[in-house]
């Protein structure tokens, strides 16, 4: 990200990631409504695309053997697992 004209410093990064994660998270009752699928079956298919990316990116980011050392990894895998 060294050459990409719209982000020039860490602070930039941060506001740019967050007004798009802004942007797709406000946009989520319009696809709701837009494909008339039931509340569950939705949160469903966001949870099955969702938990393999954000899986990837924290073995990428932090190393396997890491990620799988950090204490509260059980509690909020079990926790994830109550809420669904």
């Amino acid at each position: 990200m060294k050459n990409d004209p719209f982000v020039k410093s860490n602070s930039q990064k941060g506001i740019f990631e967050m007004l798009l994660a802004t942007f797709i998270w406000g946009s989520i009752p319009i696809f709701s409504i837009w494909c008339n699928l039931p509340s569950p079956i939705f949160v469903f298919f966001r949870v099955l695309f969702a938990v393999p990316l954000v899986l990837f990116y924290s073995i990428r980011k932090l190393g396997k053997d890491e990620f799988f050392r950090i204490r509260p990894f059980a509690p909020l895998f079990l926790s994830g697992i109550a809420l669904a």
